[in-house]
């Protein structure tokens, strides 16, 4: 089975030749134009060319060649991990969703959800029987994310600083 991973989202059509305005979700602008095959609501389009703009990233996909095109298209975009390149000492959100969470050397619960609201840090959202609750992901307060374990070890004292619970 073929593991797709989130790399961005659809924001609008951009000019008259079928580009697309896309919010990346990796590291840089640079990273996203690094894309050569995205899948959107699972149908497979062919990077013609791409180009950072700021912060997001203008997009021509193979066959969309007006902005009709461009604007019927809408959703998340998604790539082969296979397609990924492996970056030493990094990670995609992809690969620790589900880790344990954990705060005093107690498991607090798992890492349900990453989300990034256009601001420089993700918010990474714990699902907990003690409660739910969220964090941005600072590194005063992760004070480790193990792959090899699937762990993600946290600071209480600065997780206290900016944890929100879930009401």
């Amino acid at each position: 089975m073929i593991d797709n991973v989130l790399v961005g989202k659809i924001l609008t059509a951009h000019g008259i030749k079928g580009e697309i305005k896309i919010l990346p979700y990796t590291d840089s602008t640079e990273d996203f134009c690094r894309i050569k095959n995205l899948f959107i609501n699972g149908v497979h389009y062919e990077v013609e060319s791409s180009r950072p703009i700021g912060e997001r990233v203008l997009l021509k996909l193979k066959g969309i060649d007006d902005r009709d095109s461009a604007l019927s298209l809408n959703g998340d975009l998604f790539v082969d991990r296979i397609d990924l390149p492996d970056k030493v000492g990094r990670y995609y959100v992809h690969d620790i969703l589900g880790f344990s969470v954990i705060c005093c050397g107690i498991v607090e619960g798992f890492l349900r959800e990453i989300m990034n609201y256009g601001n420089s840090v993700d918010i990474y959202f714990v699902e907990s029987d003690k409660g739910n609750y969220s964090f941005p992901a600072l590194q005063e307060v992760i004070e480790k994310i193990d792959i090899d374990n699937k762990k993600i070890i946290l600071i209480e004292k600065e997780l206290e600083k900016v944890r929100v619970y879930e009401v």
